[in-house]
């Protein structure tokens, strides 16, 4: 049986504030409508029904454990027949729907995908992706989540990390110089930064402001005032410091 995980859950579908949660009450869904995958599922006559059955799969995901994987009670796959008895919606909806999403809005990823136009679909504990003209394989980075085996087939792919080009788009759009995201990128991608301790894809944009930020900040002298502090004066008499008078001095003054 296929074991569901949403594509790209934890950037898409999560926020620092849902990441604090032990149970997820809602889900933040992507409000743009021009996407390929949006135009794919809404332009069919039953396009309203699938954009119905891709919003009740994504909040039965967001109560799974690990959240957007399609499973029941960490174990067992859910199916258009169980997603349909949460959901209450007619399962050869969610069955549909299933199918669109994995094999035309990639959406939807499997363990065991069907073929889609003659070549078969990447499995999602190993993802090749070509970036930067060259194709490299994603397999998980940091481990795997959850029970730390492979048997779930939920993993974090190359296809969450960005590539130059994409840093370099939003850099400009942000008015950061491309030396500045150059920098960034090169740091992030020599130390494999691109995901924290836990293996979820970090907010690369965020950073990247965050970055930017402290190269604006004006470098502090490491020399400061106190370590070259000249002698107090009081102010009051004006020769607090100052060195005795000589005896010819004291005679002016009487």
């Amino acid at each position: 049986m296929k074991t569901y995980t949403v594509s790209d859950w934890s950037h898409r579908y999560e926020n620092n504030r849902t990441r604090e949660l032990k149970r997820m009450e809602w889900v933040p869904v992507p409000n743009k409508h021009d996407g390929d995958g949006y135009t794919l599922l809404v332009d069919r006559p039953d396009g309203a029904a699938m954009l119905g059955a891709w919003l009740a799969i994504l909040q039965v995901a967001s109560k799974c454990d690990p959240r957007g994987t399609l499973l029941r009670d960490s174990a067992t796959p859910h199916d258009a027949a169980s997603i349909a008895r949460i959901a209450r919606l007619p399962e050869s909806t969610i069955q549909t729907a299933l199918d669109l999403l994995e094999n035309e809005c990639k959406w939807l990823i499997s363990n065991n995908p069907a073929p889609s136009c003659g070549n078969p679909a990447p499995s999602p504990d190993k993802v090749t992706m070509e970036r930067n003209g060259t194709e490299r394989n994603g397999t998980e980075r940091n481990g795997t989540e959850g029970n730390g085996t492979e048997g779930n087939g939920i993993t974090h792919t190359l296809a969450q990390i960005p590539s130059f080009d994409e840093v370099k788009a939003a850099a400009s759009v942000s008015g950061i110089t491309e030396a500045s995201a150059k920098a960034f990128y090169d740091h992030h991608e020599g130390n494999q930064l691109w995901v924290n301790q836990h293996g979820k894809a970090i907010n690369w944009r965020h950073k990247l402001t965050a970055w930017a930020q402290n190269d604006r900040q004006p470098k502090q002298n490491l020399k400061t005032y106190g370590n070259n502090r000249q002698p107090n004066s009081d102010r009051n008499a004006g020769t607090y410091n100052a060195a005795p008078l000589s005896d010819a001095a004291k005679a002016k003054i009487r």
